[in-house]
């Protein structure tokens, strides 16, 4: 798609917002191949429809609300009334071969023109009485100017619609459904919606679209969940205007190839959870308002070119888990505020394996149910402040693999009582030199690392008092040195 527009960027070290030119790319090329297509006026809609030489060319279309007719372009016309479905079936010797493509399907114009009643239901995707099984169908464009039309189906669980290229809405309800309409149109490479002033829904409008590249900006409701989910070909966001947005959750999951994001208004965005899950492309974001977000679960998960992210508000984000998990290239991170954080924090770090550093602010960070995966594959990381994780049950491979990590500050591990809670906490962390953890009544495995004697003496001191535990010293640096009475005077079995 072509952008000429510009989006904001913080500058480093200021406040200052910037213009930066966003980059261009390339519009949707129709096929010179294809028949023309005239815009349809009111009450018409005009769709191109290949015809194989072999195999089904069963098109059904549906309708509610009207009646009139459909001309299937190929000397057929068909009456259709109101909520009554109509069904074609094609022979392809019947099409004119001045209309053969290089790939030998031959093409027909397809013309629905409503005459009585108010059309408030356009659907494609009604299963066709001549199979029971799943079809793909031959709908190349498809162009619908219905001005009440309240719900436009495409792809459905029978009928599926493989090779359609380009849709075209060019009216409808205001209080017109975008839910799922374009949903797993694979083929799908353009799409334009009317400008709206009611739209009650756009959840998963394209989600699955996977050679979706251009659509035009229109007008949101207030939830974009899966907007724009499995869009792997998708490089440029439309520039919407999202100011009335509360919902962004899962809006580009997916979308490998996305490289720059405009700078939305995001104002009034509470839920962010997943917005740009496995964007792998995406190497900035732009400053965005986030001071109303309460949960951030996974919101930039999978963005490995992600090297650094703005200055974010965070006061009052409650969820965390796998918000920066798989960020591999994420090298900085602002002085962000942890301090509202409640509940489980999975992942949250997850192979950031070129953050050397966290931010002071992430001192004091409240953990009260799971840390596992907490920091696993954070291979840069050198350091862990102090954590609160009073209550914590489970730090399941919270460290495993930190092979640069030297020291770790006070963590509380004592709420753990399964061996699962600390299953490989520090598995190949060859440089731990540090960790003033406060034990857990549980077997535990610390052995390899680099900790001396009189650190392992103090992991000692902090134990419980238990019965019939182990913990486990194996290769570390200290092993020979420590004084494990400390350990087995508390019940515990030391493993050397």
């Amino acid at each position: 798609m072509s952008i000429t527009s510009t989006t904001k960027h913080k500058l480093r070290g200021t406040t200052e917002l910037v213009d930066t030119p966003v980059e261009a790319f390339n519009n949707w090329e129709r096929n010179s191949d294809w028949l023309s297509v005239t815009a349809p006026s009111a009450e018409v809609g005009v769709c191109l429809v290949a015809v194989e030489s072999f195999g089904k060319n069963y098109e059904t279309i549906y309708i509610e609300g009207s009646s009139g007719t459909i001309d299937w372009g190929d000397g057929t016309t068909d009456n259709y009334t109101d909520s009554t479905m109509v069904e074609h079936d094609y022979t392809y010797s019947n099409i004119s071969a001045s209309t053969q493509l290089a790939n030998g399907d031959r093409q027909a114009i397809v013309t629905i023109t409503a005459t009585s009643g108010t059309t408030t239901r356009v659907d494609f995707g009604k299963q066709t009485t001549k199979t029971a099984t799943n079809v793909s169908t031959n709908w190349l464009e498809i162009h619908l100017n219905f001005g009440s039309c309240t719900d436009y189906v495409f792809d459905d669980q029978f009928m599926h619609h493989y090779r359609v290229e380009y849709i075209h809405i060019y009216d409808a309800d205001d209080a017109l459904n975008l839910n799922y309409t374009f949903e797993d149109l694979f083929a799908l490479r353009k799409v334009f919606i009317p400008i709206l002033t009611g739209l009650t829904g756009c959840e998963r409008a394209f989600n699955n679209c996977r050679n979706l590249i251009d659509v035009n900006s229109f007008t949101l409701p207030t939830s974009l969940v899966g907007l724009f989910a499995g869009c792997i070909s998708l490089e440029q966001a439309p520039e919407f205007d999202t100011s009335s947005v509360s919902s962004f959750t899962n809006m580009f999951d997916g979308c490998g190839s996305l490289r720059t994001i405009p700078h939305y208004d995001t104002s009034n965005g509470g839920l962010f959870n997943s917005m740009f899950g496995n964007c792998f492309s995406l190497r900035e974001i732009p400053l965005l308002d986030t001071s109303s977000a309460t949960e951030m679960n996974g919101m930039f998960q999978g963005c490995r070119s992600l090297q650094t992210i703005p200055l974010i508000d965070t006061s009052n984000v409650t969820l965390f888990t796998l918000m920066f998990g798989d960020c591999k290239s994420l090298n900085h991170l602002p002085e962000l505020d942890f301090s509202s954080n409640a509940g489980a924090s999975t992942g949250v770090f997850y192979n950031c394996e070129s953050l050397t550093k966290l931010p002071a602010s992430f001192a004091g960070f409240t953990v009260t149910t799971s840390m596992s995966s907490f920091f696993r594959d954070c291979r840069s990381l050198q350091e862990i402040p102090n954590m609160v994780t009073t209550g914590v049950t489970s730090f399941a491979y919270c460290f495993r693999n930190n092979t640069s990590l030297k020291e770790i500050g006070t963590m509380d591990l004592s709420s753990v009582v399964t061996t699962s809670g600390v299953n490989q906490l520090l598995t190949n962390n060859i440089s731990l030199a540090k960790f003033n953890a406060i034990g857990p009544d549980a077997d535990w495995n610390i052995s390899g690392g680099s900790l001396w004697g009189d650190e392992l003496d103090q992991i000692f001191t902090n134990l419980p008092t238990v019965t019939g535990k182990t913990i486990t010293i194996t290769n570390t640096f200290g092993a020979a040195d420590c004084d494990t009475s400390i350990a087995t005077a508390k019940g515990w079995t030391v493993t050397n």
